[in-house]
């Protein structure tokens, strides 16, 4: 009867030991994703931040942009102002004025080209990079870069169209100017007129050719932005592909550890069960002794190393199992060193890695205890459990773990006692 009231206390252990294990699954799994969340709303943060950053930087620079083109707009109207008075006072400072004046507009003209391409492929090679970083930043930055090529084509249609004002009321005055000399002395009007419309045939030329280079530049621009355009749409479907790869192996990783989870489980209830046949076997060799049969020789060893390891499995399923602390780490070695934290009083302990005695009621002294671990993609939830096996001389049982990983030291104090049962778990997030 004594032994039978033991196989029925196993199986309810069992059924207790399963139903804990599957709870801590759960809860394993809970913890998973809610780390994967806290994780993805942090950098969503992250990239709104990064967001209004560029977006202030970029206003700043519209804004110096917009001062720049009313300076020279105000440069612009005083060179003209000067000229004017320049023609009146003098003819020949007047034509030397106006060849000045084209030549510093075609320089100029030809720099703010030159400065406008640099620019823009300066700002398409950052954009290009914040486009990388965040598919949102992308999307954003894909139409600021269309209302920045809006702005600068309405730039040049202004100031194209100032040229040819400017160069419109050259001409209506050089024709006025002209009429008068021509009244004055038909001669000279003759000279005077001929040079002028070779001098004016020039500045079509020159106008012709410049708006042909405008021309030539907007199309350049309308080429770098449909190229630019399918880098854009490239780069979010990468960011797709790799997001959507990444999120597969997370799904992938963590069914294999509910998977190993679910397979320690299984090894836990076969041992168990493989105890209770022994008992079982064990009970009918003591009915065939007491029926005054043979003895049959039995593995003592065996017997004594799987109840010792159902009486430790019964410390963690009868006392409190509790959480110190979670590490995610990289480096796939773990060691793990165990002393006394106080006055060497005999304190005893014993380990579990992912529900395995790994260091069997052991006497911690100021020498550590020594335990290593390897961690791989397959196995990379460590869970490591330690038991009180006793209190000392004075309670409670005291102890000192060191945990060396990733080159850093972890460092727990651990107060244990006969209820309660102290718990770490590491995560390897290598390869």
């Amino acid at each position: 009867k004594k032994r039978q009231q033991e196989i029925d206390d196993s199986l309810q252990n069992v059924a207790l030991l399963k139903k804990q294990r599957q709870k801590e699954i759960d809860d394993s799994l809970l913890t998973v994703a809610n780390i994967a969340k806290q994780k993805r709303q942090q950098e969503i943060d992250d990239s709104l931040k990064n967001v209004a950053i560029i977006a202030k930087q970029k206003q700043q620079r519209y804004d110096d942009s917009v001062k720049i083109a009313k300076k020279r707009q105000q440069q612009i109207d005083d060179s003209l102002q000067n000229v004017a008075l320049i023609k009146k006072q003098r003819q020949k400072q007047i034509d030397d004025s106006l060849l000045n004046v084209a030549n510093i507009a075609k320089q100029k003209r030809q720099k703010e080209i030159d400065d406008s391409i640099t620019n823009a492929a300066n700002i398409a090679k950052q954009k290009q990079q914040r486009y990388d970083d965040s598919v949102k930043i992308a999307k954003k930055r894909q139409q600021q870069i269309a209302d920045s090529l809006q702005t600068v084509a309405l730039i040049k249609k202004q100031r194209q169209k100032q040229i040819d004002d400017s160069l419109l009321n050259v001409a209506n005055i050089a024709k006025q100017k002209r009429q008068q000399q021509i009244d004055d002395s038909l001669k000279t009007a003759a000279i005077v007129a001929k040079q002028k419309q070779q001098r004016y045939d020039d500045s079509i030329k020159i106008a012709k050719k410049r708006q042909q280079q405008i021309a030539d530049s907007l199309q350049t621009v309308a080429l770098i932005k449909k190229q630019r355009q399918k880098q854009i749409d490239d780069s979010l479907l990468n960011v797709a592909n790799i997001a959507k790869q990444k999120r597969q192996q997370q799904i992938d990783d963590s069914l294999k550890t509910a998977m190993r989870k679910q397979q320690q489980v299984k090894d836990s209830l076969q041992k168990v069960a493989d105890i209770s046949r022994i008992r079982q076997q064990e009970i009918a060799d003591s009915l065939k002794i007491a029926a005054g049969k043979k003895q049959p020789v039995t593995d003592t060893s065996k017997t004594t190393t799987a109840k010792a390891q159902v009486d430790k499995s019964k410390a963690l399923v009868q006392r409190d199992n509790v959480l110190l602390q979670t590490y995610h780490i990289t480096n796939p070695d773990i060691l793990i060193e165990l002393f006394d934290n106080a006055e060497i009083d005999g304190d005893k302990v014993s380990v579990f890695h992912n529900n395995q005695v790994i260091i069997n009621n052991q006497m911690l002294t100021h020498e550590p205890i020594v335990y290593k671990v390897h961690a791989d993609s397959s196995n990379r939830m460590h869970e490591f459990i330690l038991v009180a096996e006793n209190l000392g001389t004075i309670p409670p049982n005291t102890a000192l773990m060191r945990v060396t990983a990733d080159k850093q030291v972890y460092k727990l104090s651990v107060k244990t006692d006969l209820k309660t049962n102290a718990k770490i778990v590491f995560y390897y997030d290598g390869n």
